[in-house]
């Protein structure tokens, strides 16, 4: 089996477009009408965005945002698998805290819960501002402070959850 990353990092365009990479592509993307796309959903209780396919609706804790189209994937590329990835864009649609947090960042994180490693029926991607997730500043991440003399660690634990 081949190494699945916990994390992917990437660049938010000016456009508001973010690039997936293949492996993410290929984990959400599903074909409707000519077109490869993926949906953009929100969890409430985490104040997070999650993308997803069209099984990820049955999460309870999902809700449904907006459907996107995968940029620069082929249909014909996807059914072979021969794409490299592809660019998808943050919809207006999301409540305006997280919307607000992914506009001001230059990058995000994208955290998979890959459907093979949980009880889901599709992989899930968690969609994080750069900045916040790596100050251990949102919902899903605990903080602890370590002071060992003239030095102070900062460790983040990110819970991936949904």
């Amino acid at each position: 089996m081949t190494h699945q990353p916990d994390e992917y990092r990437a660049t938010r365009s000016d456009n508001n477009q973010i690039q997936l990479p293949r492996d993410l592509v290929t984990e959400l993307g599903f074909k409707l009408v000519g077109w490869i796309k993926t949906i953009w959903y929100y969890h409430s209780d985490q104040n997070k965005v999650v993308l997803g396919g069209t099984d990820a609706a049955q999460i309870e804790s999902l809700e449904a945002v907006s459907e996107n189209n995968i940029v620069g994937v082929d249909v014909d590329d996807f059914d072979a698998g021969l794409h490299s990835g592809g660019r998808i864009t943050i919809p207006q649609a999301l409540p305006d805290e997280p919307l607000k947090m992914l506009e001001s960042s230059n990058r995000v994180v994208l955290k998979p819960i890959y459907a093979i490693d949980s009880n889901y029926d599709q992989t899930i991607v968690s969609v994080y501002p750069e900045p916040e997730y790596d100050r251990g500043y949102l919902d899903a991440t605990s903080r602890s402070v370590i002071k060992s003399g003239n030095q102070t660690t900062v460790v983040s634990q990110h819970t991936n959850s949904v």
